[in-house]
């Protein structure tokens, strides 16, 4: 079945039902071959086979080409070189075609072509032979379904064909008339085409009943249905369309360059398209993109939500700092909403949704949506501010912030003071609130504080002197001098130029060179008002030197410098970071030529930069160097007739300004030699030199730059003749064979082989050029020759005949030896005569067939053989089995199953009957006279019917066998149950479950089944019982009575409906025991009682089993898997043991041993030998790990402190801060805690080192 496709652009995306469908859009084929596709289809392997029309040749001849998924192009079909030249039954590829509009394949992989000439070409999947399928009048859409073919023919006034496609002679049934172009197939066969120039399609099933479709259109090109039976249809050649409902369509634009007006879909419902020019797309569909996104912006957070899509399994998340560019950001896997904390505060981010489906689809990006997250600003708030009112007005200095947000001002009292900008006005005695309100800005939003302002009244205080002296910038901090006063308020100073020189207290920090007014402000007092005095600084510029990078450049006649000065660091003058540069308006070599070490002269030489006015230049001198300048040689083109050897002669063109050379210097190229980088023909190969260099009295200020020159080796003609051949019709050809006019150079040789023009009838053909060629190096001219196809031999002998004596003659035949070339017999049959001197009467015996005929063909030479015709008697025509009695299974044999009767062409033929050796059901029958007796007995459910082989023999020995089918009945067999396994248990084990398998009812799998059970100790059990509704299992469930034990017999019985008739059985016994075995007796006894104190180690000891489990609890130290268990408990603990005794029942036991907290089993050594000999190396108090949170410590003589620590490990050596101690007598106290004990003695220490 033929696919078609639709390809559209990344930009094709409105729809007219509001819908976003995502696509991906890719360019499955492209080529100047495929310039002026038209109709394609697919074949199953995703091969595209596309039909185009070569509209710039004469003819409009075209082309079928197939193109791979992978994108390798291969021609099918047509004839890519010389004049339009028709071959049909002949290779595809051989054959012209005229104007192909479409192509379609059918189930064999045969290639259907419509040529708009006039013709539907076929193309054999086998063989690859061109042929004439059909002649119909303009052919333009193809479509095959099964086994037939749908044409749309006859342009814009189009007709419905369907051809069948076993029967290509027979003439097509036209299905509709007065169409358009479009042609469409559903996968129920029935067939969608439209009107002339309206948008009305028709639905045509195949039974002929037709529905109209009105699509709201005026005009359709081209439709297609896709396996859910959705329709694609194209309009015009950038427009493809989904029809949803009359006049509602999803819309898919294409490039407005596209002019193909066909499409196709795939089985994946991919559609494709081409564009009428050279290129073929295919777009892939997705799911819709997610809708309603709604996002919130927090401080360092942005949160997304949007509606569910129901074919959803999944969304993707994409960002980014622009809508243009989004980037994948995250995979949500389940729920509608995402957070995401990788963001900066006060940037912008952009963010979209896309949607996954169930087959890893994903739809297209939904509209960009922004948010911007801002944090808190933190303002510090100012000190609370006294001013006298004599001052009338104030202006505010805005407050800390880590924003860079504007300030506001408002006043809580405008009675007291009111607010203009960052000034105050003051208008009474009084205090008010002032709040300073942040504007948001960047990465913050708005923020405020809060500060009072009180108003005074009170005189102005009498100040002093008031002088700062000069600074240089870069200077360090300067201390400010407090100017004499009357007043004793506190001084506060302010910079007239805070960039120049700020303020922190009384310390002035300089930020620039300049001058700046330092104003000293006294706060009021109860007896004055705040006043201020101010002083002038000057602060110097800082001196700077200047480096620069090595100055060179390349010689041009001129003696231009140009110099490149590094940026400043501390080591040359700069303060910080600050932005000094160098700049000049011209600088020149002392001369122009080509050297090193050459004095720069600048013209406008200065610093540049924000900071430049803190800095003044120190005088430099600088130095630079000229480079030869990079001339590039031409040449005029070399090339030479292919010689077999490499070398080339070079003419090198005059240098001038072009070539890089400055006037009129002195410098020219030259060379020793030039090599071809490869001796074989082409244009374009690189040529080398040796010895390749410039020359001149200027050379010295040049240098030549890489030259890369090619050359061209020209074709040697060579003349080539075909030597004549011959062979039989119907031979394979030998091999064609040609002689050279002209000698190859030395190591070339011809490659391919000669072929002859297509036909195997006798006759005279041409020796063509086929595909030998020479190497590139060659100009090849061929010379034909012909080769000779002789008649072949053909023998036509009569077939030998036999009849029934009486009867009359059998139809006389001929058998043809020789015939080859798939060449059929009818090409003489009906010029062959046949006869025989036997008539009805003509009694047993053998008699000749006299064959005669033409001596020659046109492929023939021809030879005749007689044959012979045997009389014989009558043979039975056919054997009857008539049934006497029913066969049952189990039977004993002889019953009689039936009798036996023939028939013949010979009324007087005696017929006997035997079983035939070797058929294999035969063995269990017999033949007694004509009847047919059992010889064995059978089993109904291994086989209930038999194939029996008879044969009939007549008294002249001609025999006929014949099959025939026995059938055996039924009986009832025994119900069915699989051994019980005997159960082993334990007393007092509970309730326990048989499982009974393979229940059945024996072969008579249908019947219904009941079950009984019964014990030999029917007072043993408490619960006996059998669970079981249907199916091949059932459960019996029994508990046995408390205080039993021993061995019990249990039988299960099982009984079904079948009936005992016939000698059938319906009912089955099966019996298993059941063995009760008796508990362990277990005692468990500790050997130091089950009250010790913390340290001590006791062996709890089990009896009554032959295997011992201990439960895992704090403290064990071995003996977990046997009768005796050591601890070592800290804690009191109870200990479980499981007793298993030698029938494998078990029991659990527990005993429970005290722990005491009574310090008896600490015990420590007191004396420390800490010679490293393994004895007394270390102080030990053992069992000391039993109390955790101890302290020791250890003192000298005199009470001094040598050792302290928590939880000791028994690990001092006698040592102090890791120095050996003396030997001596020394103390230790371990402290338990609050509360607790404490225990004190003494350590002699023996240190053989003091």
């Amino acid at each position: 079945m033929k696919f078609k496709l639709l390809i559209l652009s990344a930009a094709c995306l409105f729809f007219s039902t509001g819908m976003s469908i995502g696509q991906t859009i890719t360019k499955v084929a492209q080529g100047a071959k495929l310039s002026g596709v038209e109709g394609f289809c697919l074949d199953n392997s995703g091969n595209i086979f596309a039909a185009v029309t070569d509209y710039g040749s004469e003819d409009n001849t075209g082309y079928v080409y197939k193109i791979t998924p992978s994108g390798v192009m291969t021609l099918v079909a047509g004839k890519e070189t010389g004049y339009f030249q028709e071959k049909l039954n002949g290779p595809a590829t051989e054959s012209s075609i005229d104007r192909p509009k479409d192509v379609a394949l059918d189930a064999s992989g045969n290639m259907y072509i419509a040529g708009y000439g006039g013709k539907i070409y076929k193309v054999d999947a086998a063989t690859k032979i061109i042929t004439q399928f059909a002649a119909v009048s303009m052919p333009l859409n193809l479509e095959v379904y099964g086994n037939y073919l749908y044409v749309i023919a006859g342009n814009y006034n189009s007709s419905l064909l369907k051809y069948n496609l076993s029967s290509p002679g027979i003439a097509p049934v036209t299905l509709k008339q007065q169409l358009g172009l479009a042609l469409g197939i559903d996968k129920q066969e029935n067939v969608y085409v439209c009107g002339q120039s309206s948008g009305t399609v028709y639905k045509i099933a195949p039974n002929g009943t037709q529905i109209t479709i009105n699509t709201g259109f005026n005009y359709i090109q081209d439709l297609k249905i896709g396996s859910s039976g959705e329709m694609y249809l194209i309009k015009q050649a950038d427009f493809i369309y989904k029809y949803i409902s009359p006049g509602l369509f999803d819309t898919y634009s294409m490039p407005s360059t596209t002019q193909g007006y066909y499409i196709t879909l795939d089985a994946d419902g991919s559609v494709y398209k081409t564009d009428g020019y050279s290129s073929i797309y295919k777009m892939t569909f997705g799911p819709p993109a997610p809708t309603n996104i709604v996002v919130t912006a927090g401080n360092g957070t942005v949160g997304l939500s949007w509606n569910a899509v129901s074919v959803a399994t999944a969304y993707k998340v994409y960002k980014g700092t622009s809508a243009s560019t989004l980037n994948y950001l995250a995979s949500v896997s389940s729920g509608t909403s995402y957070t995401d904390n990788d963001v900066a505060n006060g940037t912008t981010y952009y963010y979209s949704i896309t949607t996954i489906d169930n087959t890893n689809k994903e739809s297209s990006q939904s509209s960009a949506i922004s948010a911007k997250p801002l944090a808190t600003p933190q303002i510090t708030a100012p000190q609370d501010i006294s001013v006298n009112i004599d001052q009338s007005t104030y202006v505010l200095t805005a407050p800390a912030s880590n924003s860079q947000g504007s300030f506001s001002y408002t006043s809580s009292n405008p009675a007291i003071a009111t607010i203009s900008g960052s000034t105050v006005t003051l208008k009474a005695e009084g205090e008010t609130t002032l709040t300073a309100t942040q504007a948001a800005a960047g990465a913050y939003s708005t923020g405020s504080v809060t500060f009072k302002l009180t108003v005074t009244n009170l005189p102005q205080p009498a100040f002093g002197s008031f002088s700062i002296a000069s600074a240089t910038y870069g200077d360090g901090p300067v201390t400010i001098a407090a100017p004499a006063s009357n007043s004793s308020g506190a001084f506060s100073y302010i910079s007239s130029n805070p960039s120049v020189a700020s303020i922190n207290g009384n310390i002035i920090t300089i930020l620039k060179a300049g001058t700046v007014t330092i104003t000293a402000k006294q706060a009021a007092t109860t007896s004055y008002s705040a006043g201020s005095t101010a002083a002038s600084l000057i602060i110097k510029q800082h001196p700077l030197t200047a480096g620069y990078a090595p100055v060179s450049r390349v010689y041009d006649g001129s003696n231009t410098a140009s110099v490149s000065f590094n940026p400043f660091t501390p080591a040359d003058g700069l303060i910080g970071n600050d932005n000094v540069t160098v700049v000049y308006t011209s600088a020149t070599y002392s001369d122009k030529n080509a050297g090193d070490s050459k004095v720069i002269t600048f013209n406008g030489l200065a610093l540049a930069g924000t900071n430049k006015d803190n800095y003044t230049l120190i005088p430099l001198t600088v130095t630079g160097s000229i480079t030869a300048k990079f001339v590039t040689a031409t040449a005029l083109p070399v090339s030479k007739i292919y010689d077999g050897n490499q070398t080339a002669n070079i003419t090198f063109n005059t240098l001038g300004s072009a070539n890089g050379k400055v006037g009129s210097d002195d410098v020219s190229v030259v060379y020793t030699s030039a090599t071809y980088a490869d001796k074989n023909v082409g244009t374009g190969i690189p040529i080398s030199f040796s010895g390749l260099s410039l020359t001149g009295s200027a050379k010295d200020n040049y240098s030549l730059s890489p030259l890369l020159l090619n050359g061209s080796i020209i074709q040697k003609p060579v003349t080539v003749s075909a030597v004549p051949n011959q062979k039989i019709y119907g031979e394979s050809d030998p091999a064609l064979t040609y002689t050279p006019a002209q000698a190859l150079i030395q190591g070339d040789t011809f490659t391919g082989m000669l072929k002859r023009l297509p036909g195997e009838t006798a006759g005279t053909y041409t020796i063509e050029k086929g595909t030998l060629i020479l190497n590139e190096n060659y100009a090849l001219t061929y010379v034909p020759a012909s080769f000779t196809i002789s008649k072949a031999q053909l023998t036509v002998t009569a077939d030998d005949k036999n009849k029934i004596m009486g009867l009359s003659n059998p139809a006389l035949t001929a058998s043809y030896s020789g015939l080859v070339m798939g060449d059929e017999s009818s090409l003489i049959s009906n010029n062959i005569q046949l006869s025989t001197s036997v008539s009805t009467s003509t009694g047993l015996g053998f008699y000749p067939i006299s064959v005669s005929g033409p001596l020659e063909t046109a492929n023939y030479k021809v030879k005749y053989v007689n044959g012979t015709l045997e009389v014989k008697p009558g043979a039975p025509k056919d054997i009857q089995l008539a049934i006497v009695s029913k066969i049952y299974e189990n039977q004993q044999p002889g019953i009689t199953s039936g009798t036996l009767s023939s028939t013949s062409d010979d009324p007087n033929a005696i017929f006997t009957y035997s079983l035939v050796s070797g058929a294999d059901d035969n063995k269990f029958f017999t033949i007694s006279g004509n009847e047919l007796k059992t010889a064995a007995s059978f089993d109904y459910e291994a086989k209930n019917s038999y194939m029996v082989t008879i044969r009939s023999t007549t008294q002249y020995g001609f025999s006929l066998d014949k099959q025939f089918s026995v059938s055996v009945s039924d009986i009832n067999e025994v119900p069915e149950l699989n051994e019980v396994e005997n159960q082993q248990i334990c007393a007092l084990s509970g309730e326990h479950a048989v499982r009974l398998t393979g229940i059945s009812a024996g072969p008579e799998s249908a019947q219904r089944i009941v079950f009984s059970v019964n014990s030999s100790i029917g007072d043993a059990f408490r619960k006996l019982k059998i669970n079981y509704s249907s199916g091949n299992e059932g459960v019996l469930s029994y508990e046995v009575k408390n205080g039993f034990t021993g061995t019990i017999t249990v039988a299960v019985v099982i009984k079904d409906d079948g009936g005992t008739e016939n000698g059938g059985t319906d009912t089955f016994s099966r019996n298993f025991q059941i063995s009760v075995n008796p508990l362990p007796e277990t005692t468990i006894t500790s050997n130091i009682g089950t009250s010790i104190s913390k340290g001590l180690t006791a062996i709890l000891t089990a009896t009554g089993g032959t295997k011992y489990v201990w439960a895992d609890v704090n403290g064990i130290i071995s003996g977990q898997n046997s009768s005796a268990l050591t601890v070592r408990p800290d804690k009191t603990n109870t200990y479980k043991v499981t007793v298993s005794n030698a029938s494998g029942c078990s029991k659990e036991q527990e005993i429970t041993i005290n722990v005491l907290e009574d310090y008896q089993t600490l015990n420590a050594t007191n004396i420390l030998t800490p010679n490293g000999d393994g004895a007394n190396d270390s102080f030990v108090i053992r069992n000391i790990d039993m109390y955790p949170g101890n302290t020791v410590r250890i003192y000298d003589r005199g009470g001094k402190l040598l050792y302290n620590t928590m939880n000791y490990n028994n690990d001092w050596k006698g040592t102090v801060n890791g120095s050996p101690l003396p030997t001596g007598t020394y103390y230790y106290i371990v402290d338990f805690g609050k509360g607790k004990q404490t225990i004190k003695g003494f350590i002699t220490l023996v240190n053989d080192n003091n």
